[in-house]
C-alpha cells in the first residue's frame, strides 16, 4: 500500500519519515491487539521505544530496522509487516501566488502487512 504526505520545504523530512515509520509500527502493534499506550500527538521518545521493546519481547515480536530506512516486523519468526524507505520529491505548486510558498516536499510512503485487504 502507498500513500503520500505533503511537507513544508523547510521541514525536517528525515524526521518526518522516522515519525511515519513509528506510526506504522504502532499501527501493527495495535492491529495485533497488544496494549501499548502512547500519545500520538507527541514525538516517539527513547523511553517509548524501550517500553515497546519490552512489550515486543513479551509477545515474541521482532522489529528489524536496517540502516537504510526499511523495517520488517516479525511475529514468532514470520514476517507480518514491512515498511519501505520513503522517497522524497521536491514539488512546485504553480497555483500558489506567493513564490515562497510554491515549493513543497512530497513524501511517498509504502508498506505491506498481513492486515491489508488484499492479503485476507
Amino acid at each position: 500500500m502507498e500513500y503520500k504526505v505533503l511537507l513544508d520545504k523547510k521541514s525536517n523530512f528525515r524526521e518526518a519519515g522516522t515519525e511515519e515509520q513509528s506510526q506504522f509500527i504502532l499501527s501493527i502493534i495495535e492491529a495485533l491487539d497488544i496494549p501499548f499506550e502512547w500519545d500520538s500527538s507527541t514525538t516517539f521518545t527513547i523511553m517509548d521505544k524501550l517500553r515497546l521493546k519490552k512489550l515486543c519481547n513479551q509477545y515474541n515480536i521482532s522489529i528489524i530496522d536496517d540502516t537504510d530506512g526499511n523495517a520488517k516486523i516479525y511475529l514468532e519468526g514470520q514476517v507480518i509487516a514491512e515498511w519501505h524507505k520513503p522517497s522524497f520529491i521536491l514539488r512546485e505548486d504553480l497555483g500558489q501566488i506567493d513564490p515562497k510558498k510554491r515549493l513543497y516536499i512530497e513524501m511517498k510512503c509504502s508498506f505491506s502487512s498481513m492486515f491489508e485487504e488484499n492479503n485476507n
